[in-house]
């Protein structure tokens, strides 16, 4: 019996042994793209980790090695990608247990990257949309705002994940960037030596590039793969193929969003910008911007002025904190009385 006992003692320490190196090895493997999507979207690197751990079973489960799908995404009437079906838990009208489809990828980082498109969907905002008004360290809020927002079924899914960030320290990863980190830095001229290619750059999850300068719309158009035309289109600034660019100029490849997962509220004015610009730096539709705003035109942008980012209670409680130019900005508020934070005004009064 005693060398019984040793011999599961031992067998134990082996396989804790081999699933500390496995946990090591998944975390090394995903931890930079789960910090990636973290300054893209805002959900804590922490929670993204867990979450690709528990769901993907350490990366072993049949979805993550024949579909790279680690978070158990099921297809939905929007996925058009490829497809891999296996029992879970749907049944058919006779009661029946039938198969399910989940979305299969070509790689795992596809699969992280899609899952934060998937919280962050516009359509989803009543069932996620809560969680990106936590605080982006709030690992534990996190976890169990998702199991009450039925991301999943199983009762103890929020203590799994707050288990997991703790017991391997993921919570380590959460401290990064600030989201809209494109938007806060100045985009060097290329130099000489620049190679001939784009790198794809998100921000506030749309798609865009950045102009290494001296080139023709036409000519970036060709070597990314796109369209003059869907360039136009997405992008204000931009009004002919022929058009030349400059060094950095943000290029969006897709239609900015009508809303903002950034941090900040609102942006200050500076002189030679106007609504454009700030579509450009943050990656929201200018129509929105203005909407939100009550602009009938882009005169109203001028250098000084605070554009609002948002359109929400907390837009109108930063707005009644901000310090700098309090009264020029009072002044604006008069000036601009069907403002859409025209209640922000009090404490000023």
């Amino acid at each position: 019996m005693k060398y019984l006992f040793l011999l599961n003692i031992l067998m134990l320490s082996v396989f804790a042994s081999g699933q500390n190196n496995l946990t090591e090895t998944y975390i090394d493997r995903y931890k930079e793209i789960s910090i990636s999507e973290m300054n893209r979207t805002g959900i804590p690197a922490s929670i993204t980790l867990a979450q690709g751990l528990l769901e993907s079973n350490w990366g072993r489960s049949e979805l993550a090695v024949k579909s790279n799908n680690h978070f158990g995404i099921k297809c939905s009437d929007v996925w058009d990608g490829d497809t891999h079906y296996r029992f879970d838990d749907e049944y058919n009208h006779l009661g029946v247990k039938k198969k399910s489809c989940f979305r299969e990828y070509e790689s795992a980082e596809e699969s992280y990257y899609d899952h934060s498109n998937f919280l962050t969907d516009p359509k989803k905002t009543k069932r996620y949309g809560f969680l990106f008004s936590l605080a982006p360290d709030d690992y534990k809020s996190w976890a169990k705002g998702l199991k009450k927002s039925g991301y999943a079924t199983d009762p103890k899914y929020a203590g799994k994940l707050i288990q997991i960030i703790e017991k391997y320290e993921l919570h380590q990863y959460d401290i990064s960037e600030p989201v809209q980190i494109l938007a806060q830095v100045d985009v060097p001229a290329p130099s000489a030596s620049t190679p001939d290619y784009y790198s794809i750059h998100y921000l506030n999850s749309s798609k865009m590039v950045l102009a290494m300068g001296g080139e023709k719309v036409k000519d970036l158009a060709k070597k990314i793969g796109v369209s003059s035309r869907k360039i136009i289109k997405n992008n204000n600034n931009i009004n002919d193929k022929s058009q030349i660019l400059l060094a950095g100029q943000r290029v969006y490849l897709e239609k900015k969003k009508s809303y903002y997962l950034g941090k900040e509220t609102f942006h200050e004015m500076q002189p030679g910008q106007d609504l454009a610009t700030v579509s450009d730096l943050y990656g929201i539709d200018e129509e929105y911007l203005k909407t939100i705003n009550r602009l009938k035109n882009t005169d109203q942008a001028e250098a000084g002025n605070w554009i609002a980012l948002k359109a929400n209670k907390r837009s109108s409680q930063a707005l009644a904190s901000t310090k700098p130019k309090v009264r020029e900005f009072k002044k604006y508020l008069v000036d601009n009385s069907d403002y859409l934070f025209e209640k922000a005004l009090t404490p000023f009064k």
